[in-house]
Formats: structure tokens, sequence, C-alpha cells
């Protein structure tokens, strides 16, 4: 049995751990991944077997992207002098820019820091997106904020708000923070299922009618809610078969022309719901549910990194190869800080630092290494 102390340090290890094992594929198919790594079990020790053009888009191996950047930024800001505000999550966002810090970013997420950078108000700058790359960060605060409720609603779903302005992305956001507090208190699966999406659509209810204080697409309505409770009341344990009820539950829901619908696909209602399905079924080896995911191909790094945050508040870290992880003692002082609820670097430091991985890995991509 974990102690609750290595279920909060496993939030970040979980989620670092999930990014860094789907890095070095993300965007592959599944075909693609069988056929230069075969089964793929393990972090590649080479990238000698992979074509070029895939060779400029690869980190160094071990090397974290944006995932786990902005869920550390995230939890400095929080543990720093004033505590989480809008305003400067919205600061550090900029300061990252600045630096050079950030990498693998996605459109949405850049469109909100421009806006930031603009002199945009915090509550206005989040891009009309039901994306992921919210939720990809916020498991650790489920570790931090795991003994007040209201602190934890308002950061998972303010934080969320300021680069991702769809209440699907907000909300999905909250349900990645909420069933990592409760699984790092202590509760099982089953009752993480049972009360997800009641939480769930209480946010809703908060985002859709009383929070016209923040700019965000509302026309999503209740469809997290809505696709998530049949989906937990009768969670599938085999892997194909939670993808299967994902893409049957939100596949429906896609915008016009977006890419076609799969599990890993960087929508809210799938990527975000199958990460949530897996780290929750019974009788899971978390090692293995990430390998299954990231099997599958698409948005592999973030999908895992939010199924992993999980897992970490659910088994804590023994399971996770931290010297695989390329920046590892680092990441393992600020997972301390999950416990010790102080940061372990100025939020300057830390972006500094994450500016010279940046650097490092557009090297190696220059230089094609392998």
């Amino acid at each position: 049995m974990t102690s609750r102390d290595d279920r909060a340090r496993g939030c970040l290890w979980g989620l670092a751990w999930g990014d860094v094992f789907g890095a070095p594929i993300e965007s592959w198919s599944a075909d693609e991944i069988a056929t230069t790594f075969g089964a793929y079990e393990a972090l590649p020790e080479s990238y000698a077997q992979v074509k070029m053009s895939r060779r400029r888009r690869l980190r160094p191996q071990g090397l974290h992207t944006d995932d786990t950047q902005q869920a550390v930024t995230l939890l400095a800001v929080c543990l720093g002098e004033g505590g989480f505000s809008p305003e400067a999550w919205g600061r550090a966002l900029v300061r990252g820019r600045a630096l050079k810090a950030w990498r693998g970013t996605g459109k949405q997420f850049e469109n909100a820091v421009t806006r930031l950078e603009d002199g945009g108000p915090a509550r206005s700058t989040g891009s009309p997106s039901a994306g992921i790359g919210a939720a990809m960060r916020t498991a650790v605060l489920g570790a931090l904020f795991h003994d007040d409720a209201t602190r934890l609603d308002a950061v998972a779903c303010e934080s969320a708000a300021v680069t991702h302005g769809d209440v699907r992305a907000i909300v999905l956001s909250h349900a990645v923070a909420f069933a990592a507090a409760r699984l790092v208190r202590g509760e099982s699966p089953a009752q993480v299922r049972q009360a997800l999406p009641d939480a769930v659509a209480e946010l809703e209810t908060t985002w859709l009618d009383r929070r016209n204080d923040w700019i965000a697409d509302r026309s999503g309505g209740r469809q997290v809610s809505d696709t998530l409770r049949p989906l937990l009341r009768a969670l599938p344990v085999a892997p194909m078969d939670v993808a299967r009820r994902v893409l049957e539950l939100g596949a429906g829901f896609l915008a016009p022309g977006a890419p076609p619908a799969h599990p890993n696909h960087a929508f809210a209602l799938l990527g975000g719901h199958f990460a949530l399905g897996m780290a929750l079924r019974d009788d899971v080896d978390p090692f293995i549910a990430l390998r299954d995911i990231v099997r599958l191909g698409e948005d592999t790094d973030t999908v895992a990194a939010i199924a992993g945050g999980l897992l970490g508040a659910r088994f804590g870290h023994g399971w996770i190869p931290k010297p695989k992880v390329l920046d590892h003692d680092r990441l393992g002082a600020w997972a301390d800080a999950l416990v010790t609820r102080s940061a372990p670097e100025s939020l300057d430091s830390l972006l500094s630092r994450e500016a010279q991985l940046t650097a490092h890995e557009k090297e190696f991509q220059a230089l094609g290494r392998g």
C-alpha cells in the first residue's frame, strides 16, 4: 500500500513519465509505431531505425515536453508569493515565452499567450478550443489541493480558462484534478467513477450559468458530463473496449473539418475521456496502461500525461523508471514540493532551466541525431 505522500508525488512523476514515454511517437500512427519499434515496450534507447523525415521532430531521449513544463510551472505559480491568480499564471506564460522556454506547444496555447502579451485580461485570453492542452497539466493540482476542494475547483478551472476558453476544456481540466485528488486521498477507482460525473456536472452548471466574468465558448453545454457518465457507469476493462466506447460516445461531437476520430485525439471528449477511462479501470498495471495508450499513436504524450498523472495518484511512483527521465533530479524536487508545499526553486530559475533544455532540443533536432 502506498502512502498519501507517495501518491501525491506520483501525480507529477506519472504525468512526466507518460509525457516522456509518449513523446518520441507523438502524432505517429499505430502502424508506423509498430513498423519502426515493434511492440514499443520501453523508451527507445536509439532512434537509428527512425526515418529521417521523422528525426527532425525527435527530442533527446527522456526529455519532457510542454505537458510537464506547464504542470511544473503551474505548480510554481501556486507555491509562489501570493499563490495562484489568473493574472500570475498569465504572467508566467508570457515570461516563459520571453525566455524561449516553451517547446512542443500547440497553436491554441500560442494564440492565448500572444493575447496575454498584448495586454489582454487573463479572463478573456483563452482560445476557443475544447482540446486537452489544459487538462494535461492539472493532475498536480489534485495532489496540491487534495484537502481543499474549493481551491481545487477554482485553480483547475481558471488556469485552464486562461489558455482554453471552452467550457469543455475547462471542466475536463477540473475532472482530471478532481480524480487525482480523490485518488491521492485513498479513494478507490470505483468511488471516483461514481463521484466524478456529478462533480463535473456541477462545475458545468457554474461555468455555463454563473461565470460570465470569463470569456468562454459555452456552446458545448453539458457534453463532458453527458458522455463521461455512461462511460464510467459501465467502464470496460479491456483497453480496446475502452477506446471503442469513448469513440461511440464522443466522436459525434467533433467539429466539422476536425481530424478523424481517434481515442488519442486531442479533443476533450475523446483523448481526455480515454485517459480518464484507462486510468480508472479496475485491476490495472500502470506501466502497461500507459503502454497500451501510446501504442495507438496520435496525441500520445498528452493523453499519456493525463493518464499518467492519475495512475501516479493511484499507485504512487515506485513503478516509474525515473532514471529514464532526462531531468529527473529537478522533477523529483518538484514532486517533493507536492508534499512539502515549498518550491525548490524560483519561477525564473525553473523557466531558465526549461529554456536551456529547449535550446538543447533544437540543437539535437538540427543535427538530426539518433
